[in-house]
C-alpha cells in the first residue's frame, strides 16, 4: 500500500471514531434531558395548589346534616351552635365530616399534613394531622367570617 492510501484510511478512521464520539455525547444528553426529574420549583406548586383545593373542598362539601357545607358547621359551631342533626353538634359533625375527607385522601396518599382552625374554642378543638412536619412545607389559609368573627382554616403540608 502507498502511503497516501494509508493516510487518507487513518484520516477515514479518525473521523469515523470522533463521529461515533459525537453520537455518544448527544446519546447521553438526551437520556438526561429526557429522564430529568420534575423541577423543585414545579413540585412546590403542585403542594401549593394540593393544599389550596384541599381547603376548598373541604369548605364546600355538603353534608348530610340539613345540606348544610362543612363551611356553614363551622359558622354555626363557632357562634350559635343552632344545627343539630341527629343528636350532633355542628360541631361533631364537621369534625367527623373533615376526618373523613382526610382519611379519604392525605391517608390514603401517605402525605404528612397538619390541619387546624384558629377562632373560638369550640373549632380551635378542630385538628388533624399526620406525619412528621419538621421540614419543609407548603401552608395554605382560609378565612371563614362567622357572627363571632372569623375563624382561619389552616392546612400544612410536608415535604
Amino acid at each position: 500500500m502507498s502511503p497516501s492510501k494509508r493516510k487518507a484510511q487513518m484520516e477515514i478512521m479518525g473521523l469515523a471514531i470522533i463521529f461515533i464520539l459525537v453520537i455518544f455525547g448527544v446519546l447521553f444528553g438526551v437520556r438526561f434531558v429526557i429522564t430529568k426529574p420534575d423541577s423543585d420549583i414545579r413540585k412546590g406548586f403542585q403542594e401549593s395548589t394540593l393544599a389550596a383545593n384541599m381547603l376548598t373542598a373541604i369548605r364546600g362539601t355538603t353534608t348530610d346534616c340539613n345540606d348544610a357545607s362543612v363551611e356553614q358547621l363551622l359558622q354555626d359551631c363557632a357562634s350559635e351552635k343552632a344545627i343539630i342533626c341527629e343528636g350532633t353538634t355542628s360541631c361533631k359533625k364537621a369534625e367527623k365530616v373533615i376526618g373523613q375527607i382526610f382519611k379519604e385522601t392525605m391517608e390514603v396518599w401517605e402525605r404528612s399534613y397538619n390541619f387546624s382552625i384558629q377562632g373560638t374554642y369550640d373549632v380551635s378543638q378542630i385538628s388533624f394531622g399526620q406525619g412528621d412536619c419538621s421540614g419543609e412545607k407548603e401552608v395554605k389559609t382560609h378565612p371563614v367570617p362567622t357572627r363571632a368573627g372569623t375563624i382561619v382554616l389552616r392546612l400544612e403540608i410536608c415535604s
